[in-house]
């Protein structure tokens, strides 16, 4: 699972609690930028939510981010 939102997110820290509480690898990052290939090696189901101030380009670049490791094992670049 990743959660994405600003470290400083209570909303964002306790969905990633709650995710690993319930036993799931999650992993809260800020933004695209912080996303490691290694995280979805053998990975067949990827789970995605956020914290509520995140904002809708943000997961759209988490997304194509995340594409874009699946297809190359490499990330994408991040959006200026």
């Amino acid at each position: 699972m990743i959660v994405v939102g600003a470290s400083g997110s209570s909303n964002a820290r306790h969905l990633a609690e709650v995710c690993r509480e319930e036993g799931t690898r999650t992993y809260h990052i800020e933004d695209a930028s912080e996303l490691e290939p290694a995280w979805l090696e053998g990975v067949k189901v990827l789970g995605l939510t956020a914290g509520a101030s995140t904002p809708a380009w943000m997961m759209d670049e988490v997304v194509e981010c995340i594409r874009a490791i699946a297809a190359s094992g490499r990330p994408a670049p991040a959006a200026a």
